[in-house]
């Protein structure tokens, strides 16, 4: 059933938003397995025995209740919100939970992160077993501050619910932590400084789901992603055989195409599927087959600027000013243009871009 009553005002916007672009499939974010369990707070303090087992039973059927009911997303000063969907973090949602190799780039804290890391909270508590997850990013304080935000999601679940997941031996490091119950873990990476270290990182990484945070900007990329593939490709295919998550996520913001790191990215970007409305309407079975036949390389390229979020030039004007009018870091920032020039380039990041503009591809 479709439930309309939630008070996530935010998923019920998504869904009009979709229906006026004219997709039939436009009430998913609102699914509901359960219909007892329209109008119960799972926070509530008065809840039933029977209200806690089908809010359980739900989380671990409908990753949707998960994030529109269940999830609180910490707020700076210590207060909670509920998940707020976009177009950019339900696309994401939709290819994790679909099983679809995606790359991200949305404006600056415009959620991207935040809903990598409550997927990785669904996965570890509520939709995986015996599974293992990877973080990766630039830096190793990086990967071990996703962890942070990991566990700062799961903490902020219903007291009840967080003591029916969690155990006492769940460990609970800032490198790594587990779920004893259904023997799953998330491990953060550090960085690699060679290319030896990068080659063991990628071989050390043998697992079914990858969340490589600004890939643009970590050191050695395609030697880890390239000795990362073929150990998750076997991952991957044990986890597709037992019905459970798989994928690699990766998430950036733009950097200096002069970099060689940015460069691979950048080359993964134009390889990739770019997501479009109209692959809500593709059967489920098919989705993947779409990618694969729309794809150069089995990813899906998710992009929103700030206008197609809702965000207005007021905004961006606003975030201009507090940027110092650093207008060359608000448009890797902000408006996701990927930079031709470095620190020590002869020309100008203007003159770069009029000289892009006239080139001419040959193949």
């Amino acid at each position: 059933m479709i439930d309309i009553q939630t008070s996530n005002i935010t998923f019920l916007e998504m869904a009009a938003k979709l229906k006026e672009y004219g997709i039939k499939n436009n009430k998913f974010m609102l699914e509901l397995k359960n219909e007892e369990l329209v109008g119960v707070n799972p926070h509530s303090t008065e809840l039933t025995a029977a209200q806690k087992a089908a809010i359980y039973v739900e989380c671990q059927q409908n990753y949707w209740y998960f994030l529109r009911e269940v999830v609180r997303i910490p707020e700076q000063g210590g207060g909670a919100i509920q998940f707020r969907l976009n177009l950019g973090n339900m696309a994401m949602s939709y290819c994790f939970l679909h099983n679809i190799n995606s790359i991200t780039l949305l404006p600056r804290q415009q959620g991207k992160t935040i809903a990598k890391c409550t997927h990785t909270v669904w996965v570890t508590y509520f939709g995986s077993k015996n599974s293992q997850e990877t973080y990766l990013h630039k830096a190793a304080t990086g990967s071990v501050d996703n962890l942070k935000r990991v566990k700062s999601i799961r903490d902020l679940l219903p007291p009840w619910l967080l003591e029916l997941i969690t155990s006492a031996n769940d460990k609970d490091n800032l490198e790594s932590k587990t779920c004893e119950k259904r023997n799953n873990t998330i491990v953060a990476m550090s960085s690699a400084t060679t290319d030896e270290a990068a080659d063991k990182l990628g071989r050390g990484s043998s697992t079914s789901l990858v969340f490589a945070d600004e890939y643009a900007f970590m050191s050695r990329n395609t030697i880890i992603m390239n000795v990362l593939v073929p150990a998750w490709t076997t991952a991957a295919m044990n986890s597709k055989r037992n019905l459970s998550p798989y994928g690699i996520h990766i998430c950036t913001t733009p950097n200096n195409l002069q970099i060689p790191a940015a460069q691979d990215c950048y080359a993964r970007l134009q390889d990739a599927c770019k997501f479009t409305f109209s692959m809500y309407d593709i059967p489920i079975i098919d989705l993947e087959n779409y990618v694969h036949e729309n794809s150069g390389n089995d990813f899906v390229h998710i992009e929103y600027s700030y206008e197609e979020l809702g965000l207005t030039k007021e905004w961006y004007d606003g975030q201009l000013r507090k940027m110092n009018n650093d207008i060359l870091n608000a448009k890797r920032e902000l408006l996701l243009v990927w930079p031709n020039s470095s620190d020590d380039s002869v020309f100008s990041e203007e003159q770069l871009d009029m000289v892009q503009r006239y080139i001419k591809h040959t193949l």
